[in-house]
């Protein structure tokens, strides 16, 4: 399929899931296979809007900053090919931003069911890179908890998750313990 075939098919992909909201994994799994198919070709500033637009309907605006920072590296979208389209998107990227933090829209969602002040009490169910860890330190952060419990089913997730919080300034006034300390 060349470049024309897939934008056409990731427009209409776009279409039927304004039409049809429970399309969205189809959508976003188009979004993923086009910017994994043009990642690397040679993009105009024009290209770079368009990509930026699809990442924010797909609700992963990160997709179009891991194409700028690593695959076209000093490319940006030019002033001139700024349009009403590339400053909604920028617009809508800064809304998924919460203490710092640039969630995608769907990790939004979660979050946002978050109140201070309320019983939280929600089981969160979803795929592989996800995000379901960030999302929760994101939580932790946007709620300011002072005792947390974090289970983990293995040893490796839990000392990669142990350094992470031990490297992640917010958590240093958090006592951490973990199993493992325990002879």
């Amino acid at each position: 399929m060349d470049r024309n075939e897939r934008t056409a098919h990731l427009i209409k992909e776009l279409n039927l899931y304004k039409r049809y909201p429970e399309r969205r994994g189809i959508f976003v799994k188009a979004t993923c296979d086009y910017y994994d198919a043009v990642k690397i070709d040679e993009l105009t500033s024009s290209d770079l809007n368009f990509l930026r637009y699809v990442a924010n309907e797909a609700g992963v605006p990160q997709y179009y900053q891991l194409l700028e920072n690593k695959y076209q590296a000093g490319k940006t979208i030019n002033k001139e090919s700024m349009n009403l389209l590339s400053m909604s998107s920028f617009l809508n990227e800064a809304t998924l931003i919460v203490k710092d933090d640039m969630l995608h829209k769907y990790q939004k969602e979660v979050t946002d069911l978050f109140e201070i002040n309320t019983e939280n009490r929600y089981i969160l169910s979803a795929p592989t890179s996800f995000g379901k860890t960030f999302t929760v330190y994101t939580i932790i952060k946007k709620m300011g908890y002072s005792n947390i419990l974090l289970v983990f089913p293995t040893i490796s997730l839990l000392s990669e998750n142990l350094l992470k919080l031990q490297n992640d300034e917010f958590f240093s006034t958090y006592k951490i313990h973990s199993l493992s300390e325990i002879k």
